[in-house]
């Protein structure tokens, strides 16, 4: 009893010292502990009357997942078993199927396949909704969660349940975990020779397609861009759709590459209180005269919103397709004195004009969250029928 009082006790003075050490206040040291008081209480009540054996552990664990899950799907506690495998995952020690993973208002978990990458291979498609991982239901995890179950060693496999919109019954996946590179910044068409980036071989148009912003996404697209402009592109389609995000200062220097100085920031971050940082355009030496249109869908998330909203709000390109996904916050991991971690949500993003990104839990006003389109097209044809492409390049014909 007395082992399980000093744990129980221990956690609640690292809840105090964690929230203490983001705003020194004495006076609210004393109020958190007052107010966690009855996480005790229960433990006391646990110990003296519950019909089981429950390892102290398990229950600490618990009240610090309560209390992430309390505030939205994207924070999280992480279990010092958990934080291990994140950090084995940095490390290259393990590896995964490929999908970026996101949250609907009513915490469904989205799926976004990576091109090249297993689950692309396997048949899963944007906008799966994952039901189960190997037999663990999904509805209740966390990201870090999902993520923890996804990777593996390298040959090792997954089992997965998805939900399609488009089908009535769920489908079962058993997809290999494997190492792979995939291009995060594509062409029109690949040949045999490589990425052909011309909508057509006589065109003056270019079509980019940009997957996910990882670290070497923009030295990927200057370079497709001088190629483009060494074909004889004169405007461009900029591609975001099915793009789930990634580095935030990647987007920023994509934005900056197409705007000159301005008055308004391309990015504005606003955390805790009220505290803002300000994202403006450095480089005069831009492309800032060649026509953009930029493609969304349901499913461009996080920077990809960023780098869509921002080229909308400063005037700079015209943004066609559907409403986009509304991941608009920031996180971080900060790791405990015992090895676990919390994941945070710190921050929101703000496009320049003053809009936030962020679709709250539950909203339901689609004008609140997102980008939304200057021209609207919901395109749910195949590939080769791409009414919005189609579109967009309609509009840079008419441009030059």
């Amino acid at each position: 009893m007395q082992i399980r009082h000093a744990v129980w006790l221990l956690t609640l003075g690292l809840i105090a010292a964690m929230f203490c050490a983001l705003a020194p206040r004495a006076a609210w040291h004393q109020t958190l502990v007052e107010r966690y008081r009855p996480l005790l209480e229960a433990n006391t009540l646990i110990e003296n009357h519950y019909v089981n054996t429950v390892e102290p552990q398990q229950l600490t664990d618990g009240a610090l997942r309560g209390l992430m899950d309390a505030l939205d799907p994207y924070s999280a506690y992480l279990t010092v078993e958990q934080m291990r495998t994140y950090e084995d995952q940095l490390a290259g020690n393990l590896v995964g199927i490929g999908v970026e993973i996101a949250f609907t208002s009513d915490n469904q978990t989205v799926l976004t396949p990576l091109p090249g990458s297993p689950a692309e291979q396997s048949g899963l498609l944007p906008g799966d909704m994952l039901v189960s991982i190997d037999e663990t239901p999904t509805r209740d995890l966390s990201i870090f969660a999902i993520n923890n179950r996804l990777v593996g060693a390298p040959g090792s496999h997954v089992t997965l349940v998805i939900e399609r919109s488009s089908e009535i019954e769920n489908r079962q996946f058993d997809v290999e975990r494997v190492r792979f590179e995939s291009d995060s910044v594509r062409g029109h068409v690949r040949g045999d020779d490589g990425w052909h980036w011309l909508v057509a071989e006589d065109s003056p148009i270019a079509h980019i397609r940009i997957a996910a912003f990882g670290e070497s996404m923009l030295d990927q697209f200057n370079k497709a861009l001088e190629q483009c402009e060494r074909d004889g592109a004169k405007a461009l389609v900029l591609d975001l759709r099915n793009n789930p995000g990634g580095l935030v200062t990647q987007a920023i220097q994509l934005v900056d590459r197409f705007v000159g100085k301005s008055d308004l920031p391309i990015l504005t971050i606003q955390a805790q209180q009220g505290a803002l940082t300000r994202y403006t355009a450095t480089d005069d030496e831009t492309d800032s005269n060649i026509p953009l249109v930029v493609l969304v869908n349901h499913y461009s998330a996080s920077a990809a919103e960023i780098v869509a909203g921002s080229l909308q709000d400063l005037g700079r390109a015209t943004v066609v397709g559907e409403q986009s996904f509304g991941k608009g916050s920031v996180q971080y991991v900060r790791k405990l004195q015992d090895g676990g971690a919390v994941r945070l949500t710190s921050a929101y993003y703000q496009l320049p004009k003053g809009r936030v990104v962020h679709r709250a839990l539950h909203e339901k006003d689609n004008t609140q969250w997102g980008i939304i389109p200057d021209v609207v097209i919901s395109n749910h044809a195949p590939l080769e029928n791409d009414e919005q492409l189609a579109k967009a390049i309609e509009l840079l014909q008419k441009s030059l």
